[in-house]
């Protein structure tokens, strides 16, 4: 039998009280002999045996209730909860331990994380003064994940689960059955030599879940569940999702500590966001980029130096080495100090950068050091062809309307936009092949008037494919084929078509002739009254189906409309692409747009708005596997990963045999940073750029870059 609180046993001596206040009450009786009381002292003498068992009863029950309530102050802890020295019951602490990236807080001098290790210290040398059989086991959230089925775990009466599955299943959860105080020095050395404050923001929710699995599995033993944490908002601000392994594990009568390692929120400054802005993206023109730093304190934060760098590589160099770290040309870039970031909010920077030759080159955006060291710092991956091509397909015999675009695409040679279009003939479509239209960026149909079946086929698999449409029209143009092709809202162009008509003149000249919409492709113009575009005059155009609308539930939307509320400009979503048109002609036969100075501006931000949708790659986080595919045709299976180290300036490189992908034979795969059961492969645990180096079987060595970033989210303190 043990307690708690041993200090407090003491109190059993209280238990003396009642039969002393006893005897104190017999000592007090005084004997009066009274000749009347005879009789009622031999019927007492009759009774008297009953009587006293009654007093004997109430003084067990008064000396009992002492005793209860003693044992229940020092937490008596009987035979059953702790295992004692002859049953066969086994203690075993599980300890879950937060090592995402927000526990490298410090308070004061010492680190969250640090604060939490000395929790599982104490833990163990408490757990090593108990005379009965008892168990450690620890548990970082990032591992939680990668046990593997506990199905295959073997079975055992003495010890629970985690304690039978094999060695190389369970690579970081350190296990230990107390013998000894030195024993647990050893298993602590173990814990601190082991685990660490990764980059990820791995939660409880697989710890949970793995913990209450293995608890199942082993009803037999006594458990208790001891979660270490900062419990940051990231984590735990929807504990719903947790509720059911907290509710199952206290239904097995299992007992839940938390232990909170934070005392109060202290203020932090990350970068949540680094990319390129929507525009044209090519070597030898300024590009816009834009930097986003969150306030995640509760108090503003004034005068923030903001740091932006950029790392070109220069593409001859690159083809001198796969294994050496390649030596990238850095320049700083002048970026305006924050002057106010408010409580909870963020603030937006942008600037301009310029990389004179194509490759993928590399911005990284710098904060100062403050509490939380890993968001202080992005990465992104700008990729950039030598040129951004576009094909014109102009059914007109001169191809007029082609020239004009072209015209705005080349301007001359002083002036570069990065974007090269290529001049086509309608039967280019029916032709060519899809695999052929995805090199280029956007094609702009102008004045065509019908395709054939096999030219629309090749265009709705290139749109749905992520590719990008635009639509011009002409006096070329057959209405009947464009309604076969809006085919009810299911094809490809985006609105049924009833007729060519004339805008009539507006009288009064109050209203212009083209009213936008708030559209990144009209974004100069809209809200205020531009001499340019109210200078814009529509004599012709295509006319809608009479009563026609978009859908609420389609992707149709209307950019622009006339001045009597026909549509002008029209968008829909068709697979991952986009098709745009426009109700009149790209040449000055319609109107006069393409002499006025906002064609040139529309057009450019036009390219730029669905350019912008084919080069979109999402953003990946710390801890994603990194996955090349390569054709076995063109590519040796000789694959390096060069991945950053957070304690050296110097890359490591990491070979492999890319393999054969087996549902596709002729293509070549590796991988890094894939997870196998219960061992976490923690090479793509750092934030910053990998490199991933092929050889063409020419000899030619190549080289792509993928930026990592830590999740923005995990910073919120």
């Amino acid at each position: 039998m043990q307690f708690i609180h041993p200090a407090l046993t003491w109190a059993f001596l209280l238990v003396l009280i009642p039969p002393l206040i006893h005897l104190i009450n017999l000592v007090r009786h005084q004997k009066v002999h009274w000749a009347a009381m005879d009789f009622l002292l031999e019927s007492y003498r009759k009774h008297s045996n009953w009587i006293r068992f009654r007093q004997l009863l109430l003084l067990l029950a008064r000396m009992s209730a002492i005793v209860i309530l003693v044992a229940m102050l020092a937490q008596l802890v009987t035979p059953d909860q702790w295992s004692s020295l002859w049953g066969g019951k086994v203690t075993h602490h599980y300890i879950l331990l937060d090592d995402s990236f927000s526990m490298a807080d410090r308070t004061d001098t010492a680190r969250v994380f640090d604060r939490g290790l000395r929790v599982v210290r104490g833990l163990a040398q408490r757990v090593a003064a108990q005379p009965n059989r008892q168990i450690l086991s620890v548990l970082a959230f990032s591992q939680a994940d990668t046990v593997g089925d506990l199905a295959t775990a073997q079975e055992s009466e003495e010890t629970s689960k985690l304690a039978s599955l094999p060695a190389e299943l369970l690579p970081r959860i350190l296990q230990m059955e107390v013998t000894s105080h030195t024993d647990v020095e050893r298993w602590l050395d173990d814990v601190r030599s082991q685990l660490t404050i990764t980059e990820l923001s791995a939660g409880p929710g697989p710890a949970l879940d793995l913990i209450r699995k293995l608890i199942g599995e082993s009803p037999a033993d006594n458990s208790l569940v001891y979660i270490i944490s900062d419990f940051r908002m990231g984590q735990w601000e929807h504990p719903d999702e947790l509720v059911d392994s907290l509710r199952s594990m206290e239904q097995s009568k299992v007992e839940i500590c938390m232990v909170h390692c934070v005392d109060e929120n202290r203020s932090n400054l990350a970068i949540s966001d680094l990319t390129v802005r929507e525009g044209t993206i090519a070597a030898g023109i300024p590009i816009t980029g834009q930097v986003r730093v969150t306030n995640h304190g509760n108090e503003d934060v004034h005068n923030v130096p903001l740091r932006i760098e950029t790392k070109y590589y220069n593409r001859e160099t690159e083809r001198q080495s796969v294994q050496a770290t390649l030596a990238a040309q850095v320049a700083s870039l002048t970026v305006e100090p924050i002057r106010l970031i408010k409580a909870g909010q963020s603030t937006v920077r942008q600037f301009q950068f310029f990389f004179p030759r194509s490759g993928q080159h590399v911005l990284t955006g710098s904060l100062p050091e403050d509490s939380v060291p890993s968001d202080n710092h992005r990465y992104h991956v700008v990729d950039l062809p030598e040129h951004i091509s576009v094909l014109l397909v102009d059914g007109g015999l001169q191809r007029r309307g082609a020239a004009f675009v072209s015209a705005v695409f080349t301007p001359g040679t002083r002036t570069r936009t990065g974007i090269q279009p290529r001049i086509e003939a309608p039967v280019f479509l029916r032709d060519t092949t899809a695999e052929t239209l995805q090199q280029f960026d956007t094609i702009y149909m102008i004045n065509v008037s019908r395709l054939s079946p096999l030219a629309v086929s090749h265009l709705e698999e290139y749109v749905s494919g992520g590719g990008n449409l635009c639509i011009f029209m002409g006096s070329e143009i057959h209405l009947q084929f464009y309604n076969e092709l809006y085919a009810e809202g299911a094809g490809l162009y985006p609105l049924p078509l009833e007729r060519d008509d004339l805008l009539l003149p507006d009288v009064d000249q109050q209203t212009p002739d083209v009213v936008v919409e708030n559209h990144p492709i009209f974004r100069i113009f809209f809200g205020q009254q531009n001499p340019f575009l109210n200078g814009v005059t529509v004599e012709h155009y295509l006319r809608a189906a009479e009563n026609w609308k978009p859908a609420p539930q389609s992707t149709v939307r209307v950019l622009a409309r006339l001045r009597n509320s026909q549509p002008f400009c029209v968008e829909k979503t068709f697979g991952n692409g986009r098709v745009l048109t426009f109700l009149t002609t790209v040449t000055p036969d319609w109107n006069n747009w393409a002499r006025n100075p906002s064609f040139v501006v529309v057009l450019l931000d036009l390219q730029s708005y669905l350019g912008a949708s084919h080069r979109h790659e999402n953003p990946k986080l710390v801890g994603t596997p990194l996955e090349i595919q390569l054709d076995a045709s063109q590519y040796l299976s000789d694959v390096s990963f060069v991945v950053p180290e957070l304690s050296s300036p110097v890359q490591r490189s990491i070979d492999q045999q890319a393999i054969h992908d087996p549902h596709h034979p002729e293509r070549l795969r590796a991988t890094l940073g894939q997870h196998k059961p219960g061992r976490r492969d923690n090479r793509v645990d750092h934030s910053g750029i990998y490199e991933v180096w092929t050889v063409t079987r020419e000899g030619k060595p190549e080289v792509s870059r993928i930026a990592l970033n830590v999740d923005p989210h995990e910073g919120h303190l």
